[in-house]
Parts: structure tokens; sequence; C-alpha cells
């Protein structure tokens, strides 16, 4: 009598059952998906960018930042005023997810605004780059190479402005 229990429970419990590995293997599938475009270079960045900058900028070994000041006669335009800290992990997690979101940008268009750097990020790894931030001109310049390039900020200033204005107080 108790195993013709046990198989009616477990006739009742098979669509159940079913339901579950069905929906279990759309949420793996569905997170798969989404992992694979995380990982895929965002088109507009990437083309103005180019993959060697965007490369050390997802994986560095190292992100530290530190205040700069424009220097008008020197050949790079600024100088490193203050000693370089390393960045803690959150804020260059949240850093890397804004600097590689193609939605971050204006590409369209770029303002008429003298690029002033008040802070400067250091991703280092196998390359290099630079990235320099101007909060008065919302603007931030890449450099990698020698070769530099100014992207309009404007859709995620507020994240630039809310988590790393602050770390110029740090010196």
């Amino acid at each position: 009598m108790t195993t013709q229990l046990w198989m009616e429970a477990v006739m009742r419990l098979e669509p159940v059952i079913l339901l579950v590995l069905v929906l279990a293997a759309f949420l793996t599938l569905s997170g798969c998906d989404k992992q694979q475009k995380g990982e895929k270079l965002h088109p507009k960045l990437q083309e103005r960018l180019g993959v060697h900058v965007l490369e050390p900028l997802k994986h560095p070994v190292e992100v530290t930042y530190f205040q700069v000041t424009p220097v008008w006669s020197s050949k790079s335009r600024f100088k490193v005023s203050s000693e370089e800290k390393e960045l803690p992990h959150d804020l260059q997690r949240l850093l890397q997810e804004t600097l590689l979101d193609d939605q971050s940008y204006f590409f369209n268009k770029t303002k008429m605004c003298l690029f002033v750097p008040e802070l400067g990020l250091r991703f280092s790894g196998k390359h290099e780059v630079l990235v320099l931030v101007s909060f008065s001109c919302r603007q931030i310049q890449f450099i990698s190479n020698g070769q530099k390039r100014i992207l309009d900020i404007d859709p995620h200033f507020s994240i630039f402005h809310t988590n790393f204005r602050e770390l110029l107080t740090h010196f």
C-alpha cells in the first residue's frame, strides 16, 4: 500500500518536476546569453577607441588614481600632481562597467569645451591606458600608445560626479 501511495504521489509531482527542470534550463541558457553579450565589445566604443584600449580596461592588473593639473606648455598638456593610489575594487568594478558601456557616451557630438583634466586613472597590465576626467566639461580622455581620444560622458556623468569626484579629496 505504501508503494502504491508513493507511486501516485510521484505521478502527481511529475508535471511539477518537469516544469522545474524546464525553468532551470531556460534560466541557465538566459544567463549564458547575457554573459556572452556582456563579454562582447560594444561596437561604437570599439570603433572609437579600438581593441588595444578596451582590453586593458576590461582586464587590468591594477587600477590607480591620481590628481592631475593642466600644463598648457607641455606636450602631454597635463602633469600628475599627487601620489598614485590604488582604486578600491568596488569603485574599479563600477568604473569598468561605466567606461565599457556604449550608453555612457554621446558618440554623435563633441562639445566645444576646453578639456581641463582633474582626475587621472591608470589601467596597468600588459598595456597601459590612462583615463583623464574633466568634470567641468563632462568629458573623458583615453590615452594609449600616444593616441588620445576624448568622449562626452554626459549620459552617465552623475556616476562620475557622485563616485569619482570625491577621490580628489583624498590627496
